[in-house]
């Protein structure tokens, strides 16, 4: 139930805005991020279900295994 609750939470803030969705075919191993960081020089850090780390630049993905 909080899950659901939580879902409708995250939809009801995001109403209006631009998202985008990074999957397999955008070159992750897998789709299930365990958690997401920003460095300091605006990179995004994620950490994947597979024990894959994964950086993001805005327009690429570099995997570190």
């Amino acid at each position: 139930m909080i899950y659901l609750i939580l879902i409708f939470f995250l939809t009801f803030l995001c109403v209006g805005k631009n998202m985008l969705n990074y999957t397999k075919m955008n070159g992750l191993r897998n789709d299930f991020a365990l958690s997401i960081f920003e460095d300091s020089n605006g990179k995004l850090w994620f950490g994947m279900a597979d024990g894959g780390v994964y950086q993001f630049n805005g327009l690429t993905f570099e995997s570190y295994f």
